[in-house]
């Protein structure tokens, strides 16, 4: 699985402009894959978050939330939108 991480797609790089993550939970692996998403996505614009159903808003770990709104970004302008 690293030598995966290693790849770096052109269309990544030049085309991903959006990003919507549903059901997301707290793991390593999605995590993982969001961080690659971030460090690669040059032109994303926005990273889209809907967490489990069962979890209300109350009950987002800040620990998880925080993490998420810290992980680096290749792109400057890209947001990140956490929602239900």
């Amino acid at each position: 699985m690293s030598d995966l991480l290693e790849v770096k797609p052109l269309c990544l790089a030049q085309k991903l402009r959006k990003v919507d993550i549903f059901d997301f939970v707290d793991s390593e692996t999605q995590f993982n894959v969001v961080e690659y998403l971030l460090q690669h996505g040059a032109l994303l614009e926005l990273m889209s978050f809907q967490f489990e159903t069962t979890k209300t808003p109350e009950k987002w770990s800040f620990s998880m939330l925080r993490r998420l709104l810290m992980l680096p970004r290749c792109s400057k302008t890209c947001k990140i939108a956490l929602g239900e």
